[in-house]
């Protein structure tokens, strides 16, 4: 990877730090609505 590919690259740690945000929010949402649910992150791929 060239070093201008790099600087483009999305940080992994600043994604899965959003995705949890997302998740809290989603699970806050839920929690209001009084509908059952849990939401795991899934990772393992390189696409966000």
């Amino acid at each position: 990877m060239t070093e201008a590919e790099q600087e483009k690259a999305p940080d992994l740690n600043a994604l899965e730090q959003e995705g949890e945000i997302a998740a809290d929010y989603v699970e806050g949402l839920l929690d209001i609505a009084d509908i059952d649910g849990d939401i795991d992150k899934r990772t393992g791929s390189k696409k966000s």
